[in-house]
């Protein structure tokens, strides 16, 4: 997990014209990466995700798909989010599937963004240690995420 202070990014809405919405470059600090034990912590940003030399993980996006006509209050739409992600230097094109809502009585869109990566495709590889158990092959990211009108 990482807390919001540590991911930066924007998003330009248009409620009127959605199709005029974009979301700018997500940046995550992967050094503030935490988990609940501080040698696990250590090894994820020592080791696999050298942190020293690739401090940062970014989503540039580069598409949009499934922006309704118009915004409805309250609503839930179904969205695509196509960019590249970058980790530790390797850059790959991704999809996230997101859920996202607008709240005109809060001027806020909020959501969730997910996508799964294979730890190869980014040179990622999992030490064999002994506290370290099985490992998937892939990764679930997940992003919750809400943003309000900047005043």
């Amino acid at each position: 997990t990482t807390s919001g202070d540590d991911i930066e990014g924007s998003i330009e809405f248009n409620q009127q014209n959605p199709e005029q919405t974009r979301l700018n470059e997500i940046n995550v600090d992967a050094r503030t990466f935490a988990t609940d034990s501080d040698s696990r912590d250590s090894a994820i940003q020592s080791y696999i995700l050298e942190t020293d030399e690739y401090p940062y993980i970014t989503f540039n996006p580069k598409d949009i798909s499934g922006l309704p006509e118009t915004f409805s209050s309250e609503e839930t739409y179904d969205l695509d989010i196509t960019g590249d992600l970058t980790v530790k230097g390797t850059t790959r094109e991704v999809t996230f599937d997101a859920k996202i809502s607008y709240s005109e009585s809060e001027d806020e869109i909020s959501g969730t963004a997910s996508t799964t990566i294979e730890y190869a495709n980014y040179g990622i590889s999992i030490p064999d240690l002994d506290f370290i158990a099985s490992i998937e092959d892939q990764l679930d990211l997940k992003l919750d995420f809400t943003a309000s009108k900047e005043n």
